[in-house]
């Protein structure tokens, strides 16, 4: 008797080349989405970590704290420019209390609108010591005791570039409503 060999029906070497270059493909896209989806989370991150110094420097300029600072202010004069100095420790920036700010007088008035390691609004954070971001305090008396108040950031973000966002507010010394 004669014994017949068995076929089994098996993938073969063309079939496992296409399956693993389809998988090889599929994970370098899954990587590439992860990437991605990791560099938005980051300038998401930097993005409210500006905006909450931002939030703190205007909240600042509104405080009680702040009064004699505004009402002291060179007579005849509208237009002035105030800067975050010292470190600031960005995980204070929540709650009531929000960012422990020291905020003093500069005479650059000029809104910025681009940011680097050596300007003078140059925000240091304690946490990110390599976060490029400036804060500019601008403050314009409208009528005596009554200012309008712009804190402008400008930041650095991987994926677009400079940003720079502008927050607007009112303060009054005077007594009165505004």
């Amino acid at each position: 008797m004669t014994k017949r060999a068995v076929t089994k029906k098996a993938f073969g070497l063309v079939e496992i080349i296409i399956a693993i270059a389809i998988f090889g493909t599929a994970m370098i896209a899954t990587v590439a989405i992860a990437i991605s989806s990791l560099r938005t989370v980051q300038d998401n991150e930097l993005a409210d970590t500006a905006n909450s110094v931002m939030i703190g420097s205007m909240e600042y300029m509104k405080s009680p704290a702040v009064v004699p600072l505004l009402t002291n202010l060179p007579t005849g004069q509208r237009d002035f420019a105030f800067r975050v100095t010292g470190e600031v420790n960005p995980s204070n920036c929540t709650g009531s209390t929000g960012c422990q700010l020291q905020i003093v007088q500069t005479t650059s008035r000029t809104p910025i609108t681009t940011c680097d390691s050596n300007s003078e609004f140059r925000v240091r954070l304690s946490e990110l010591p390599n976060f490029i971001m400036c804060n500019q305090i601008l403050v314009n008396q409208t009528d005596p005791g009554v200012f309008e108040l712009r804190s402008i950031v400008v930041f650095f973000s991987s994926r677009n570039g400079m940003q720079r966002t502008e927050l607007l507010g009112f303060r009054n010394t005077s007594g009165g409503s505004t």
